[in-house]
């Protein structure tokens, strides 16, 4: 079976609890660190910036991934990869001239980083088929993104198959994460559909016993 990687998110802690909970991600066995900046633009809630993510990633040997859910995200990447950022993502969505974005996202593999791309769940795969070669990361929003606590959409399971289908057909290598609603009742669900990475929020961060719900997630 391949690897399944499991990458809580930060939204769901305080920054209070930042450092104790960055610790036991790294006993119970995380693979990355899903990182949710908002601006209060693109979505209507905001959280921190790089300032706040550069002392987060000085906390943490996990792969820090970046999933930037803001206005022209162009303007930010150095900013991002500056402050630990292992993997950025941008979404689809807020890039507004849609001729760019290659340039964009290939100026972000220029860098030195890892090339997310993010859509969100009204948006359809067809509308980003050609963008697909040049990214290491698809991630599939399985609930609209702003927010965490949101139920799992069940149409996001026919996205993830048809991006394992393009990846198939295109001979492409990237990997397919999702992120919105995901715990243990559907994890087997979204793998088998097609997804190597879940970002887990708040059904992690709230689990009596982290490290069990962990190799839950996985199948374990």
């Amino acid at each position: 079976m391949p690897k399944v990687y499991i990458a809580p998110s930060t939204l769901a802690c305080p920054l209070s609890e930042m450092n104790d909970y960055l610790k036991q991600l790294e006993i119970i066995g995380a693979d990355w660190l899903h990182c949710d900046i908002m601006d209060g633009k693109f979505v209507p809630n905001k959280t921190y910036d790089d300032i706040t993510l550069s002392l987060i990633t000085k906390k943490t040997k996990l792969f820090v991934d970046v999933h930037l859910m803001v206005i022209e995200p162009q303007d930010l990447i150095q900013r991002y990869i500056r402050a630990g950022a292992n993997s950025i993502t941008i979404h689809y969505e807020a890039v507004k001239n849609k001729l760019d974005l290659i340039a964009i996202l290939k100026n972000m593999r220029s860098l030195g980083v890892k090339v997310g791309l993010s859509i969100k769940p009204s948006t359809q795969m067809q509308q980003i088929k050609n963008f697909l070669p040049f990214v290491d990361v698809l991630l599939i929003m399985s609930v609209e993104p702003g927010a965490g606590g949101q139920p799992f959409i069940l149409d996001s399971l026919s996205k993830i198959m048809e991006a394992k289908a393009l990846r198939e057909e295109k001979q492409l290598n990237y990997l397919i994460e999702v992120d919105g609603g995901i715990n243990t009742d559907n994890a087997r669900a979204v793998v088998g559909a097609g997804a190597d990475v879940l970002v887990c929020g708040s059904a992690l961060y709230k689990a009596e016993d982290r490290a069990s719900y962990i190799k839950k997630l996985r199948g374990e």
